[in-house]
């Protein structure tokens, strides 16, 4: 019998390989993202395991998601996921861009949700973003997170 969870795995990396290829290259990720977003727990759970990968696209779907839950309960996700780029940027600037990139979305999404909390968390990601850059890191999307504040 074939492990477990080394079929789980393969099955997780497939799926995630579709959402990548099939629909974010295309910028049509949210005909799966928005509807998952739905599920708060399983989405922010789901979220910040991707962001703890090593693969810089993994990390990338996670901020993406963590963009379309739009609940109050969920407001330090996006925090977390700059914390880790902040503290990987230096040994992966490029992928840790990207990475900001889809963050910096995820949170300018926020900035426009109906609910105050989740509103201000993305302000305050945007603005961290910003202050990132007047210091010690280059995100590349600093001059858009100004504007969207």
């Amino acid at each position: 019998m074939a492990d477990p969870w080394g079929r789980l795995s393969s099955i997780a990396s497939d799926s995630l390989e579709s959402l990548w290829y099939d629909f974010a290259k295309q910028g049509e990720e949210s005909a799966v993202l928005a509807p998952l977003a739905s599920f708060v727990t399983a989405a922010a759970w789901l979220s910040e395991s991707l962001s703890m990968s090593d693969d810089s696209i993994n990390r990338k779907l996670g901020a993406m998601l963590a963009g379309f839950i739009d609940d109050p309960r969920a407001t330090g996700i996006l925090a977390r996921l700059l914390e880790r780029e902040r503290a990987i940027y230096a040994s992966t600037p490029l992928d840790s861009n990207s990475v900001g990139e889809d963050i910096m979305f995820a949170a300018t999404r926020w900035s426009g949700s109906r609910h105050n909390e989740v509103r201000q968390a993305g302000i305050e990601i945007l603005g961290k973003m910003v202050d990132d850059a007047l210091q010690d890191i280059d995100w590349n999307t600093a001059n858009w997170a100004a504007a969207n504040v």
